[in-house]
């Protein structure tokens, strides 16, 4: 096999997966005194089918509170000891864990990368913020009505409205709340992530994404026509964008060569997406870079993590959440609840924490790489003492929808209730809006943030997750349910 250059898998799986995998999982297990978990997980023969009960009740370790961080760091540690960086010069191999003790290169001409800095043209006024949502524009009292009839219908936890509320009265009250603030976007491209929205606030954003040049014209003429300033990298071919996977450390030199001076307030956020096992390597590469950020900003800075997290690996819920499932499954169709489709997985009242309530909405379809790599930014965010953490739901970015099963399946979900998919332009302002709450909202009275070292303070923090979360089935554990929806979705019968 071909060595792979960059973040890489270790050495000696030799490209597979399975066992490395395995052996994190089993790391966790043991940490949280779950020996014969550890024994059953490394004895299982079909792991990519038969994955999903065992990393159930790792879930169910991570979130007691007297062993739960120390068994999700116990997971992050082996990862970052078993995964390598294979120098591109040099081919030298260093496991993630020593990576940065590679100090930064602190000369004004050295690095990989030169900045590009475009600062926007227009001025900062205040304004209502919009959400686009089935044809319409909603500001002010519609968007909060349009907030409130998602947080009745499900699709919405009713913290969001009050966060939501609280973010349009402050940006209306004070048009300059992000002036003076900083943001770090690793995948500056994606569909889901916040980077109009920060800079349409008038923040200093250093975007990160690959080398696609029409993409990259598209963010600079966008930055020229708000109150923001863009600043991104550009390498000696004068091409924009950078690779995380092969140029980590030099990401992690330029963005700390670019923070302002003046900045004392840094949010790092992880909105990165590759298929299959490459979602691991690059969730590594960023939580490389973000600590290493945090390693070596000046001593006065705040650095705080953003994450967008998925209903679709394990997360918190309430007894609320827990009675809407039950509801759900009880009031649900005739053919769906003789389809031979079992409820979600919930966890109810877990030993160590009897108050706690966990759903696990894994799909097969989407894999144990997956699975691992979401899980990971949970387990990383639990480590950090100021951390955004957002619930996202069922949404149409073109990472879902490329492919087919996915795709139709998404365009018929809305038949399990409460579940609604929805389209990017009305996710990504909404989970900015909450990212907002705990930057500028939260902070004025507070260190940040209110959900460190807890798993149900990360995972539970700000959950627009679409009504998965409240869901009465695992349709993917029916065949006959879910290919209903396959096909309805298919046929546009829906």
């Amino acid at each position: 096999m071909t060595e792979r250059l960059g973040i890489d898998w270790p050495v000696e799986s030799h490209g597979k997966t399975t066992q490395p995998a395995k052996d994190v999982w089993s790391a966790v297990a043991t940490a949280g005194g779950n020996s014969a978990l550890s024994a059953q997980i490394q004895g299982e023969k079909d792991w990519r089918y038969g994955y999903v009960p065992h990393i159930v009740r790792v879930a169910e370790i991570v979130a007691q509170k007297a062993i739960g961080k120390a068994a999700a760091k116990a997971g992050v540690d082996a990862l970052m000891n078993t995964f390598v960086f294979r120098d591109p010069a040099t081919k030298e191999v260093t496991p993630l864990s020593k990576l940065n003790d590679k100090p930064p290169d602190q000369t004004t001409a050295g690095g990989t990368f030169k900045a590009k800095v475009v600062r926007g043209e227009a001025k900062i006024e205040a304004k209502m913020i919009e959400v686009p949502y089935k044809g319409q524009d909603l500001t002010g009292p519609d968007l909060l009505s349009q907030v409130r009839a998602w947080v009745k219908g499900g699709q919405m936890e009713p913290e969001c409205e009050a966060r939501i509320d609280a973010v349009q009265r402050h940006f209306a009250a004070q048009p300059l709340a992000f002036r003076e603030k900083t943001f770090v976007l690793l995948g500056a491209g994606s569909e889901m992530g916040p980077f109009e929205f920060l800079l349409e606030q008038g923040a200093t954003v250093i975007a990160v994404r690959t080398r696609k040049a029409a993409a990259w014209a598209d963010m600079e003429a966008f930055a020229k026509t708000t109150p923001g300033t863009l600043i991104f990298p550009v390498d000696a071919e004068g091409k924009a964008g950078a690779d995380i996977l092969t140029e980590t450390l030099a990401i992690r030199d330029f963005v700390l060569q670019n923070i302002p001076s003046s900045a004392n307030d840094v949010t790092v956020g992880l909105y990165t997406y590759l298929d299959s096992e490459a979602h691991v390597r690059i969730s590594l590469g960023c939580h490389v870079i973000m600590t290493g950020i945090k390693r070596y900003v000046k001593e006065s800075t705040t650095v705080r993590f953003a994450y967008i997290g998925s209903p679709s690996v394990s997360a918190a819920i309430s007894k609320e959440m827990v009675e809407a499932s039950d509801y759900n499954y009880a009031n649900a169709s005739f053919f769906q609840r003789w389809s031979f489709a079992a409820p979600p997985r919930i966890s109810r009242s877990i030993d160590g924490n009897l108050k706690q309530n966990i759903f696990h909405g894994y799909s097969i379809t989407q894999g144990p790489n997956y699975a691992l790599s979401k899980c990971f930014q949970v387990w990383a965010a639990m480590q950090e003492e100021n951390v955004s953490f957002s619930n996202g739901p069922f949404t149409y970015t073109l990472s879902v929808t490329h492919n087919a099963t996915m795709k139709s399946t998404m365009d018929a979900v809305h038949n399990i209730a409460p579940i609604e998919a929805f389209q990017p332009g009305t996710v990504r302002p909404l989970l900015a809006m909450l990212l907002a709450y705990d930057v500028v909202v939260l902070g004025q009275t507070a260190k940040l943030n209110s959900y460190p070292s807890d798993f149900a303070r990360v995972t539970q923090g700000a959950n627009f997750h679409g009504g998965c979360l409240r869901s009465g089935f695992d349709y993917e554990g029916s065949k006959i349910l879910s290919g209903s929806l396959f096909l309805r979705g298919k046929i546009g019968w829906c």
